[in-house]
């Protein structure tokens, strides 16, 4: 009876805020320990019936004999069957890529597209580029809503440090998943606040997020000198309920370690995603996240929203 009065009291609100989540990316490299993004993925399309996008990116022939083999003074033969083995292994990662997500596509019953470029429609999309894949994520990044990356892709030498470069330049909302089985995303929700304006970027960037949540924490790391003109956890309890959002507000006392405490409470509470603003050293120097941030993308065994 309670669950169908939640849903009431949200119906207005999922119709109004699901317009925000319209076109998704997830890049893959075709790698299995990267499949918990592909997962959240073709969970939030089934959820929100909107635009999923699957970026398979395959590196430049050319660039790669320029950056590997220019100083050898390789013959004109070798070059051409150094290009044919790059193709080549660029073919079978697509196609490996392409054939993982399909599977998990239809597990689902959903139909994988390949004309993500010519259709607007909501759905399942398979997309591939060739070139600089931090360039281009940025690129297609900053004219879409969110963007899904499996922690484990930065082991690919293409996407190195493409978390790093997304989270600051693309302007984009980022999902970063853990190598683990996921079967849903966005359920239990654990919202760090410290009340900075990183914090407040992320809670109301994944506002789209919220409607299909049954539970929604505020978790705030009470300091030893409070700042007292500081928005608390129970402030944005009241904002969220502004917008017909239930929320319950958790105080924390500060401790060393306050990654480990976020960490400890998510699981705790059973939590499914962690949503936190992205923090740097030197505001200035935005390439170098800070402590907080990089403990927690390295330690952190869920999925975490961030926006900077």
């Amino acid at each position: 009876m309670l669950a169908k009065k939640t849903n009431k009291v949200y119906s207005k609100f999922t119709i109004k805020i699901s317009i925000m989540f319209k076109n998704i990316i997830i890049p893959f490299s075709g790698n299995e320990t990267e499949i918990s993004s592909i997962k959240a993925g073709l969970y939030l399309a089934k959820q929100y019936d909107i635009k999923v996008t699957i970026l398979h990116i395959s590196p430049d022939p050319d660039k790669i004999l320029v950056t590997e083999y220019y100083s050898m003074g390789i013959t004109t033969m070798l070059r051409k069957d150094i290009m044919k083995d790059i193709k080549k292994i660029s073919i079978e990662q697509k196609q490996k890529a392409y054939d993982i997500t399909t599977k998990y596509a239809t597990d689902i019953s959903m139909k994988l597209n390949t004309d993500s470029m010519a259709n607007d429609k909501p759905g399942i999309y398979f997309d591939t580029e060739i070139g600089d894949a931090n360039k281009i994520i940025i690129k297609k990044g900053r004219i879409s809503d969110l963007i899904i990356l499996g922690k484990e892709i930065q082991n690919n030498s293409l996407y190195t440090n493409i978390i790093t470069s997304t989270l600051f330049e693309s302007g984009c909302p980022l999902i970063i998943t853990p190598s683990i089985k996921l079967d849903m995303i966005g359920k239990t929700i654990v919202i760090a606040w410290d009340g900075s304006s990183e914090s407040s970027r992320a809670l109301k960037s994944a506002m789209p997020i919220y409607s299909y949540a049954k539970k929604i924490y505020i978790l705030q790391i009470q300091e030893k000198k409070q700042i007292s003109d500081m928005a608390t956890a129970e402030n944005v309890v009241n904002y969220l309920k502004s917008h017909n959002i239930k929320a319950e507000a958790i105080i924390e006392k500060n401790k060393k370690n306050i990654g480990q405490v976020i960490i400890n409470k998510t699981q705790a509470l059973d939590a499914d995603l962690l949503i936190m603003g992205a923090y740097t050293h030197n505001r200035i120097q935005q390439k170098f996240m800070g402590g907080a941030t990089s403990f927690m993308l390295e330690k952190a065994n869920i999925p975490i929203f961030m926006v900077h």
